[in-house]
């Protein structure tokens, strides 16, 4: 181990905002993944370390939310991993996804509320898989539906693009335009049985329990794909027609018409527009605002069923040091928004009193 390796340890251990929590206690259990070979560009790898130095700690101690470091999910090369067909690297992201999916199991035994720093979006394989497994262990189907074979659990996906290429159709073969494709039980009969590395992901959400926020770059393949599945998806033209309140009220109401499930918020950075987030690996002009982003995260978390989340895209190695700097402080201020921190300042701890003249 390095000294880099060993300070980074030390680090973590020191990122924990209190105590030992108790039984009936949610904290956020955050951690990195670090996943790199669903697309190309190898400094997405630093995401979770850039988040973590540019104070996220930090700001949830300043304001009182319990937060604990699990560490990184350092995801190893698989030996031999030739391409299948076009597609890179499924054997790596396959068995990264396992771990993360792991890694989200645990934190959620241990009353915690999982929150992945990323690492590219392929890693939402795992998180969206383990977080599922998870509730259907706190909560057992108890009937034959459709909606009662798959997890209790609906998903926001904030993002550029639509993530919904199969491994049939994807133009790059890159895994990170392709998750949500493995998640889908709508999606099973488009999805490779030979695949080398994902047998063991089975589908775990049906269409209408997820909805999109800030699309503007689909590849014609989703597009059709949003229309015959009836996806919920509000495209940045809808943002600017409706407003960011609205578009929120309607995707929930479409997903959990009942206000009852846990919701699992996946954020990529690159939702927003480069102005405020550059460093991010497929930027794409005209998106959400920082301001949007952080009433996404704000309204999730008034819902009060926020159950998981990621944040991922971040890439350090991208953009001018003011680039790299705007970029990984809006990641930061997206997940303590979707935490409860909330943007007018510190609040005060009970019992404050300010001083009174002697």
């Amino acid at each position: 181990m390095n000294f880099q390796s060993v300070l980074r340890t030390f680090t973590r251990r020191m990122n924990t905002t209190a105590g030992t929590p108790r039984p009936d206690q949610k904290i956020a259990g955050i951690f990195g993944a670090l996943m790199n070979r669903g697309q190309g560009k190898e400094g997405v790898r630093e995401g979770p370390n850039a988040i973590r130095e540019a104070g996220l700690f930090t700001q949830l101690k300043e304001c009182g939310i319990r937060a604990l470091d699990y560490g990184d999910v350092e995801i190893q090369a698989v030996a031999s991993d030739d391409e299948w067909k076009k597609v890179k690297y499924c054997r790596t992201v396959a068995s990264g996804c396992k771990q993360i999916a792991e890694k989200m199991e645990l934190i959620i035994k241990e009353h915690g509320i999982p929150v992945m720093l990323g690492g590219d979006h392929a890693a939402a394989i795992g998180s969206i898989f383990g977080h599922a497994s998870a509730q259907r262990q706190l909560h057992p189907p108890t009937g034959s539906s459709s909606s009662e074979l798959h997890a209790p659990l609906a998903v926001l996906w904030i993002d550029a693009h639509g993530d919904i290429n199969t491994p049939l159709t994807t133009a790059t073969g890159n895994l990170h335009g392709c998750p949500v494709s493995f998640l889908l039980h709508e999606m099973t009969g488009y999805i490779p049985h030979d695949l080398p590395g994902f047998d063991w992901i089975k589908p775990c959400l049906t269409a209408d329990r997820i909805a999109y926020i800030g699309l503007r770059a689909l590849d014609q393949d989703e597009m059709y794909l949003m229309e015959k599945l009836k996806i919920k998806y509000f495209p940045m033209q809808l943002v600017d027609q409706l407003g960011i309140q609205e578009c929120l009220k309607q995707a929930l109401a479409a997903i959990d018409p009942k206000g009852v499930l846990p919701l699992h918020l996946s954020f990529d950075i690159d939702a927003l527009d480069p102005s405020d987030a550059a460093s991010t690996g497929t930027p794409v002009m005209g998106g959400l605002t920082l301001r949007e982003g952080l009433q996404i995260a704000e309204f999730v978390h008034k819902t009060g069923r926020l159950s998981a989340m990621d944040l991922v895209e971040v890439n350090p190695e991208l953009g001018t040091p003011h680039q790299r700097a705007k970029t990984t402080e809006a990641a930061c201020a997206i997940i303590s928004g979707a935490l409860g921190k909330p943007r007018q300042g510190v609040p005060f701890p009970p019992g404050f009193e300010l001083p009174l003249p002697a």
